[in-house]
Formats: structure tokens, sequence, C-alpha cells
């Protein structure tokens, strides 16, 4: 008999497993929801078309959406996501790889102890974090500057969009300061 197919949980399951973590350091779906809404409509429309409201790299649906992943699957969904970046090859690079990408780049920074962004957005994150007790190697910090390099260059449909909206030069201090956060 051949393995079921693997497919990503739905929002209904996910916060379905999240419910009962609520209360636990983790953020559940519904106030991930609420809050980006409000945060949002109290920006008046920056990044409509990216399903942003800030330029940070968790101020935006793909980056909140991926955490809830890590949560569930672990550091083997940065690798996979770096990954799945780097496959891309010189092809366009969508907007919400290139959100989940930053997102797992983030991870990474704040693995060596260098956390950027740190507010209701990343509560989960944070927690999840703290509950790792190895450092990423070499190689994986190397993987991920690559990959912030990719999503800011050429054929990224997250730059392009960025270069589109007034907040281009926000959205390239925030990368590049990632950028510090992993190499330094």
């Amino acid at each position: 008999m051949a393995p079921a197919a693997e497919r990503a949980l739905s929002r209904s399951e996910l916060e379905s497993l999240l419910a009962p973590l609520a209360g636990g350091g983790r953020m559940a779906v519904g106030a991930v929801d609420g809050a980006r809404s409000a945060a949002a409509t109290a920006t008046s429309g920056r990044g409509r078309d990216m399903g942003a409201w800030g330029s940070d790299t968790f101020e935006n649906d793909a980056a909140c959406e991926w955490v809830l992943e890590l949560e569930l699957a672990g550091l083997q969904h940065v690798v996979e996501t770096l990954d799945a970046i780097r496959a891309v090859g010189g092809d366009e690079l969508e907007a919400d790889l290139g959100s989940e990408g930053l997102a797992a780049c983030d991870t990474i920074a704040r693995l060596r102890g260098k956390p950027g962004q740190q507010d209701a957005y990343t509560e989960g994150l944070d927690a999840w974090v703290r509950s790792q007790t190895k450092r990423p190697p070499p190689e994986l910090v190397a993987k991920a500057l690559q990959v912030v390099d990719r999503i800011a260059g050429k054929r990224s449909e997250l730059a392009e969009l960025w270069e589109e909206s007034d907040d281009l030069a926000e959205w390239r201090a925030c990368v590049a300061s990632l950028r510090d956060r992993l190499s330094g």
C-alpha cells in the first residue's frame, strides 16, 4: 500500500491543533488574524497587494502562517524553506515564498542570539527559539545569507512589490538589518 500523499494543514486543522496551546505562550491562529486585521487597518493599505501591514519580517500573512508551521514541524521547516528558494534558481521567486524565506532567515538569526522585531507577531517564534538548545551550523547560516540576497535581488516578486510601494527604503533597511544579524 502506497503512503498517503503529504498535504498542508488547512486553517481549521491548524486552529484545532493550536487552540489548546493558546494560553501556553503561543499565539492562536485567531489572535494572529485579529492582530493582523487591526494592524492592516491602522496602516491604511501599506503592502495591500502582498498581505503586508509593515516592512518587518513578520508583518505579513505569509510569514505569520510560516511561524505556525514552524511550531509544528521544527527546524526541518527552516531548512526546507531555504532549499525551496534555492531550487527556484534564476526563475521568478514568488512573493509569499520570499516572505517565508525571510522568516526562515530571521529564525536562524534568532537561534544565533540575534533577534530582531519582538512583538505579538513573534511571540510563538520567540518561545520556540527559547526551547531550542543548538545553534545553527555555519553552513545553514551561509545558506540563509544567500537566500536573503536572492529575495532582495533581481527576479524576486517580493522585492518588485516593495519597489512599487512608498516604503521601499524601510523594507530594504529591515532586510539589511536581518543580513547584519545573520553575518555578525
